[in-house]
């Protein structure tokens, strides 16, 4: 130990660690990499399968009657955005020189997009699940959200279904209460033309032209 410059200061802790046959450690962002998706969602206090990994959607989720309200309250009440340069495709750069100096094109990047080459939001691929060969289609998102974990996967599960910045761009955001530990929810305030929605993660309100209120739970 003293080799590898370790000071040790309980040599019982020492002999426990060189009895040890296996360490199994995990923390977020290393062998998890941070990335979430949406496994399922619970509409009007039914669970539904969602598009995951090898696992098909179920077609009776967006059939169900608070669906859409769900689907606006993940899509309104997010910050994500896209990764401009993921939507396009990478080609070779042409100006790029390795082991050049900068003004012999060494400062140029090896590859930059190609606007004219868009990729779709996903594509199915092929995996091997098993010694066997068996193939499942797994879904790849070509375009990288920039957000925190929760947010990317709720925009993940969104695009699919309707286009995020697009409808985000529909309803001009009024206010915003950030997340924070101790209230365990966020709020987005958004408006369009006279109609005016408070959606945060858990609950919705909707105050209409007559003054008339609807509010309820979504679970999520």
């Amino acid at each position: 130990m003293a080799t590898n410059n370790v000071l040790v200061k309980n040599l019982e802790g020492v002999e426990t660690l060189g009895s040890t046959s296996c360490i199994c450690s995990d923390k977020t962002g290393t062998l998890t990499q941070n990335d979430m998706t949406v496994d399922a969602c619970v509409v009007d206090g039914v669970r539904f399968q969602t598009r995951c990994g090898s696992k098909a959607e179920d077609p009776k989720m967006k059939q169900s009657g608070s669906f859409e309200k769900l689907l606006r309250c993940a899509t309104l009440c997010n910050n994500v955005k896209w990764d401009a340069a993921s939507k396009y495709k990478k080609v070779r750069n042409p100006k790029y020189r390795r082991n050049r100096s900068d003004s012999q094109g060494g400062s140029e990047p090896p590859f930059i997009i190609d606007k004219n080459q868009p990729l779709p939001f996903m594509v199915e691929i092929e995996q091997k699940v098993d010694k066997a060969g068996t193939i499942v289609m797994i879904p790849k998102f070509n375009w990288k959200p920039l957000s925190d974990a929760t947010e990317c996967a709720l925009a993940k599960f969104v695009q699919p279904i309707n286009d995020l910045e697009e409808t985000q761009a529909k309803w001009e955001e009024v206010a915003q209460v950030p997340f924070n530990s101790a209230n365990k929810y966020q709020i987005s305030v958004r408006s369009v033309h006279s109609l005016y929605v408070s959606q945060p993660y858990s609950y919705y309100e909707t105050v209409q032209n007559t003054g008339t209120t609807q509010s309820g739970v979504l679970e999520n």
